[in-house]
């Protein structure tokens, strides 16, 4: 009797906790899709995946203004950023600093920096080439870049930005992340358009705040953008970068 009702009270275990395991994957598969579901209709409030997929190159002035943390200018870059997309792909990078001339290529798989026309070998150089090539494409190109087979999207809950906007947050991880990969989530406002990024490094997270649009052959791209240093609740300590994306030009 005794080991029949020690049985009974064993397998009870083992069905609640293989229940248990399947409610925790259903409200994970859940959250997955109603994530890319936001995604993709914030895709189509940006011009939609059909005008996005036909672009051929698209090009823009990108001025970054850096501060410290007593609102002083810590630097500034202006940048020639050029990305084509078809036959094959291309980044171009181009800027000046202290009167040469720096130039990136990117092809999406190996990268090239020139300066003043002469090529650098060194390594470590090459690979903060690449990186800056990368993202580049990654912050200017969102929310088209979201929806991917290496992405992880899970809904997160609505968030206040600024004290009064409640945007939908979606958060997204990568195939291949580990514990100290970044960690990304976007914000969108209720007309699907995307409003805010955050994300957290290794030793901050700053929130990144959309506060220009600009429009050219149906496709909504962004035009103004502060980055502040914030903490884990999202409240502001100050104000760390401005970006002005000029002199958009489409070919498609």
């Amino acid at each position: 009797m005794i080991k029949t009702l020690l049985f009974i009270i064993k397998s009870s275990k083992i069905v609640f906790g293989l229940f248990f395991i399947s409610a925790l994957i259903a409200c994970s598969n859940s959250t997955q899709n109603e994530a890319v579901s936001l995604v993709k209709s914030s895709i189509k409030a940006h011009g939609g995946q059909q005008k996005y997929d036909a672009l051929k190159s698209i090009s823009f002035v990108k001025t970054s203004r850096l501060f410290l943390e007593d609102g002083s200018i810590d630097y500034e870059v202006v940048q020639k950023q050029s990305f084509q997309f078809k036959p094959d792909y291309r980044v171009q990078i181009e800027w000046q600093k202290k009167g040469s001339t720096h130039v990136i290529f990117y092809n999406g798989n190996n990268a090239i920096k020139t300066i003043d026309g002469k090529v650098i070998t060194d390594s470590l150089e090459i690979v903060k080439a690449k990186n800056t090539a990368k993202a580049a494409a990654y912050v200017f190109f969102q929310p088209f870049g979201l929806v991917d087979e290496n992405t992880i999207l899970s809904l997160e809950n609505n968030v206040q930005l600024n004290d009064s906007v409640i945007a939908q947050a979606v958060s997204v991880r990568y195939k291949g992340d580990i514990k100290e990969s970044d960690k990304w989530t976007f914000y969108f406002n209720d007309d699907d358009i995307l409003i805010a990024n955050s994300v957290i490094l290794t030793d901050h997270k700053s929130l990144i705040e959309n506060l220009e649009l600009q429009n050219a052959y149906g496709l909504v791209f962004n035009k103004h953008r502060k980055s502040y240093r914030v903490d884990s609740l999202l409240n502001k300590k100050y104000l760390r970068a401005e970006y002005y994306y000029d002199n958009l030009s489409i070919s498609n």
